[in-house]
């Protein structure tokens, strides 16, 4: 599924795809594409860390392809790149992986950084909702890893009863 994410540039918007390995993004300006790049799962979240160390540091502007994003766009593709639509939606006993480490990372981090996120996010709805969906995401990485835990130690405790007779 691709994203749209917003600018500060008007009528500049950047779609965001999740695909085979990467995020490829897309910036289009009444239609027409202007610029386009890619980054690797492994890499893009710890992009997005550095984005937001800076904002909260020196207030920059995270940017995208070259383009100042807004509140909603940052916000919206921070979660997309922690987790991926088709991993965000579905429900936990129809995943069989937890978060990538460098996903798991950003978002514990961010989770940590609440505070810092509401003080250079101006918008209280907008602030909340995100810190929402971070916690969604948190609970479900670690019901999934529990999940996993359980069935691993089920698994070693039948095949040392198998191995017993």
């Amino acid at each position: 599924m691709s994203l749209s994410i917003d600018t500060l540039v008007e009528g500049v918007e950047i779609a965001s795809f999740a695909h085979s390995g990467s995020y490829y993004l897309t910036a289009l300006k009444n239609g027409q594409i202007i610029v386009q790049g890619n980054y690797g799962y492994e890499e893009y979240p710890i992009s997005f860390r550095e984005y937001w160390e800076n904002l909260f540091r020196d207030g920059k502007r995270p940017e995208l392809l070259g383009y100042a994003l807004s509140d909603s766009g940052f916000l919206g593709e921070t979660l997309y790149c922690i987790a991926s639509d088709s991993w965000a939606r579905n429900p936990v006993q129809l995943i069989d992986s937890p978060l990538r480490e460098d996903n798991e990372s950003l978002l514990v981090w961010l989770y940590s950084q609440k505070m810092e996120i509401g003080r250079v996010i101006k918008n209280v709805v907008v602030v909340e909702n995100f810190i929402s969906d971070l916690e969604r995401l948190l609970k479900k990485n670690i019901e999934i890893r529990q999940r996993n835990q359980i069935r691993e130690e089920n698994e070693a405790y039948r095949r040392s009863k198998e191995s017993e007779m």
